[in-house]
């Protein structure tokens, strides 16, 4: 499991190296056909000279086929070139088959995968310091209730959610999703409009409504944990709620770049999405934890391994599976070694996208991740000199531990905690 223990920040060719095969590989159905993501090894400069180099390659090849190998046209996509870090540089492209097998030859090139799809992780069938505090109750999602008892309160709904009244100011929740509607009163005010990546996606808006219902959980007034934090919408996923790697490759250099220019800031990135196994998405994750920026991941909604999935098998990533609210772990959040522990994930209450004040009840570790982003913030409010390590050593060190009910195949029996102290 992801235990406390200090973790290396490996170097993108390490991680490319290391990484193990999974029995979800990805079909050809989860692969954008002809697209992939080039990596560049580990000291290759940040320059054009190697993109320029792999653009030669690239026409000779063209020139060579002509109209042969299904008349496909190879390119590169300069534009959304990705250098997150020492640790980590890609660009998408476009190959033909002959093509791809030169580029991989390429001196610079650590490795070329193919560009995969991904989704949200929600919504999920669901079952049959000594610092001043304030109190907020009723409350009018459980799972705020739950995270702040040690054991399993008799009624949540009029139990108190106690935090510290720093309440996450100063900390930037970047939620990489489908966009946030940012009319809503529960957020009003304390949402930036970021940037978009994917393909006909626009900023400021959330016609989906997953990333609008994850950041009420993260830092709404009413519905979230860290009531006084900041949103960030980076839309990474359209309408229908799907991305690609390139598109969360580019999300990932925007906001590593973009929370760093800004030095009176901490930043947190929330990833509620999954995929299949994704070496390229997962040393991004890597890449941008090395940055000194915490990563937290839903650990996805398939009944599965998380180590067999893109970002939840990220070394860095803070990995979240989903519990109900009779501390069960739900029976579809996904298990094992790569879980860092649980939290709140059904039948969770937040808001509702194109409304200013309506609200939408959502199921999946797509909720509990968020629920973790929002601890993270308070922490970071609190301490803001503390590093992506020491957030995770806390984290686990603070979790509820052995209450909950069943967790699977070497799932840490770990709920996230909230504590005032």
């Amino acid at each position: 499991m992801h235990t406390p223990a200090t973790i290396s920040l490996l170097v993108l060719a390490a991680t490319l190296a290391l990484a193990q095969s999974s029995p979800n590989a990805p079909p050809a159905e989860a692969q954008v056909p002809n697209s992939y993501l080039i990596t560049f090894k580990s000291n290759v400069p940040d320059s054009s000279a190697s993109l320029q180099s792999l653009r030669a390659t690239i026409d000779r090849e063209n020139a060579r086929e002509s109209t042969t190998d299904g008349g496909i046209q190879s390119s590169i996509d300069s534009a959304s070139y990705a250098s997150i870090g020492s640790t980590f540089r890609a660009v998408p492209a476009t190959l033909s088959t002959s093509t791809l097998e030169q580029i991989r030859r390429h001196p610079s090139v650590a490795s070329v995968v193919p560009n995969l799809k991904y989704q949200i992780s929600a919504p999920a069938p669901a079952p049959a310091a000594a610092a001043p505090i304030t109190q907020q109750a009723p409350v009018p999602n459980w799972g705020l209730a739950r995270i702040v008892s040690r054991t399993l309160p008799a009624d949540l709904k009029s139990s108190p959610y106690a935090y510290p009244s720093s309440a996450g100011s100063g900390v930037n929740v970047y939620v990489l999703d489908t966009g946030i509607h940012m009319a809503h009163q529960d957020i009003r005010g304390r949402v930036d409009r970021g940037v978009a990546t994917c393909s006909g996606c626009k900023v400021g808006t959330d016609p989906q409504g997953h990333g609008s219902h994850v950041c009420g959980i993260a830092i709404g007034t009413l519905h979230g944990v860290a009531k006084r934090a900041r949103c960030t919408s980076v839309t990474a996923l359209d309408a229908q709620g799907f991305g690609t790697t390139a598109d969360m490759v580019k999300a990932l250099d925007w906001i590593v770049k973009t929370a760093k220019s800004k030095p009176n800031e901490r930043a947190v990135v929330n990833m509620s999405i999954h995929g299949y196994e994704d070496r390229a998405l997962n040393a991004a994750v890597d890449a941008a934890v090395a940055e000194g920026i915490p990563v937290v991941v839903a650990a996805g909604n398939k009944g599965q391994a998380a180590c067999y999935g893109s970002p939840s098998s990220a070394r860095s990533a803070i990995v979240v599976g989903a519990t109900d609210s009779r501390d069960w772990m739900a029976t579809w959040s996904n298990y094992g070694s790569c879980v860092t522990l649980l939290a709140p994930g059904v039948d969770i209450l937040s808001i509702k996208t194109g409304t200013t004040a309506g609200t939408a009840t959502m199921s999946g570790t797509s909720m509990a991740s968020p629920m973790v982003a929002g601890v993270v913030a308070l922490m970071l409010s609190q301490d803001p000199t503390l590093t992506p390590q020491q957030i995770r050593d806390r984290l686990w060190e603070s979790a509820t531990d052995g209450v909950l009910n069943d967790t699977v195949y070497g799932t840490p029996n770990k709920l996230v905690f909230v504590g005032t102290q």
